[in-house]
């Protein structure tokens, strides 16, 4: 073989070698973006991204179907684009999408909710609803913060309680509260008898209305229907009364009338100032007719002695 021939062999060799670590490149990746694969993508918009990368995990379900492709700032936030592994992959609209950690402290993924909206999400499309995870330095200040407070309390605490008077007063409490415990013991020790005998008139009181309530269901059911009785024709006396109202409002009857009908009571009135007339005018002639009485009788007695 000569030296031409070598060559030649040679370089189909690493042109082979080449190609197959491309081929397996590719295949293991499956994500040929920059050969231009027509694999479906999405884009969602968070408040923040801190300790997501590039390339990281898209999962539903706990399944990776895909990966982050690109993450640029866009208008103060941070703009994700997607990219699945499958054009299969079926997305609703009204989907979920948030960061989450791997453990405690590991890398950070972005985990797919799947909506119950009928409209699936188009390749290319926008999840509005996202969520942003709190970073380990927010959750580190809050952390501080909490320790901080609680010190402060331990302080608070410290300065009440310590030092001799402090103590005292610790001993204090805890001799008032033992006495206090002594003296509810020796209480109930000493009235022990008298609360089994309250317990005892509690259970034959019990009994006894139990069996006045057995004797007397009959007439307890009697009376329970009188009262219903009653409460019913209360009710139909309300309303009917409640009817009549509403008849005399509105004119109907006769009383309804002479208390709404301004003519009528004019009328009515007109005649009683009529008749009050009339009655003046019979007691004066009445009383008039007393007065000449006395001189019609003088004046006959005269003529017949006369």
């Amino acid at each position: 073989m000569n030296r031409t021939q070598v060559d030649i062999a040679v370089g189909a060799f690493v042109v082979s070698a080449i190609g197959l670590l491309l081929w397996g490149t590719l295949v293991v990746s499956r994500v040929p973006a920059w050969l231009g694969s027509s694999a479906p993508t999405f884009s969602a918009r968070f408040d923040s991204v801190s300790g997501l990368s590039d390339e990281a995990r898209v999962s539903i379900a706990g399944v990776s179907v895909g990966k982050v492709s690109k993450i640029v700032l866009d208008h103060s936030r941070a703009l994700v684009t997607v990219r699945l592994e499958d054009d299969a992959i079926e997305i609703p609209i009204d989907s979920i999408v948030r960061i989450r950690s791997r453990g405690l402290l590991g890398e950070k993924v972005l985990e797919i909710v799947p909506g119950e909206s009928p409209i699936l999400l188009e390749s290319g499309g926008v999840l509005t609803r996202t969520r942003s995870t709190r970073s380990v330095d927010e959750l580190a200040d809050r952390l501080t913060a909490v320790a901080d407070d609680l010190h402060g309390v331990s302080t608070t605490f410290r300065n009440v309680l310590g030092g001799a008077e402090g103590e005292e007063a610790v001993r204090e409490v805890l001799a008032n509260s033992r006495a206090l415990t002594g003296m509810l013991r020796r209480m109930v020790e000493d009235n022990d008898e008298r609360i089994e005998g309250i317990a005892r008139n509690l259970e034959s009181f019990s009994s006894d209305l139990a069996a006045f309530s057995a004797e007397n269901r009959d007439s307890l059911g009697a009376t329970v229907e009188q009262f219903r009785s009653a409460s019913e024709r209360l009710g139909f006396a309300i309303d009917h009364l409640a009817e009549v109202s509403g008849r005399l409002e509105r004119g109907e009857g006769t009383i309804g009338r002479l208390l709404n009908d301004d003519e009528l009571y004019e009328n009515l009135d007109g005649l009683v100032t009529e008749a009050r007339a009339a009655v003046i005018e019979v007691r004066r002639a009445a009383e008039e007719t007393q007065e000449q009485i006395p001189a019609t009788i003088l004046t006959t007695l005269m003529g017949s002695l006369f």
